[in-house]
């Protein structure tokens, strides 16, 4: 059995090569991530303000509602110095439903109401990622 080592340089390095290609290619000088102060976000936001620089990085909070965990995500972006932006997603989220819902006869189920947020979330991402 072959043990498995893991280079965080090398690993960095290939992350690094392959997003500033991608930058290139596309003429991207600006970058919008998601955060939802959860470790995946953390990294990549962490990654984009290491590889492209904090001023070019935007931060993304999206809550539903008030959410307990929303400190995390302003820590994350005051500890990587990127730019925080909050957009609270509650209000659209309950003008969907009602508008979904109001004179349809539909009655939307639990995983559909679940989904809606995430959603929403990457529909902002798409909106704001093209304002650049």
């Amino acid at each position: 059995m072959r043990t498995y080592k893991f280079d965080p340089e090398f690993a960095f390095n290939r992350i690094k090569l392959q997003w500033t290609d991608f930058s290139k290619r596309t003429g991207a000088k600006k970058w919008i991530i998601g955060n939802s102060g959860g470790k995946d976000s953390d990294v990549c936001i962490h990654l984009a303000a290491k590889i492209f620089g904090p001023e070019n990085v935007y931060a993304l909070a999206m809550p539903n509602g008030e959410q307990a965990d929303a400190c995390d995500a302003d820590e994350v972006a005051k500890i990587t110095k990127v730019h925080p932006c909050l957009i609270n997603i509650n209000e659209l989220y309950n003008n969907m439903m009602r508008g979904y819902t109001r004179d349809t006869g539909f009655q939307p189920s639990k995983d559909a109401m679940i989904n809606l947020g995430p959603r929403l979330r990457m529909a902002a991402l798409y909106f704001y990622g093209s304002c650049f």
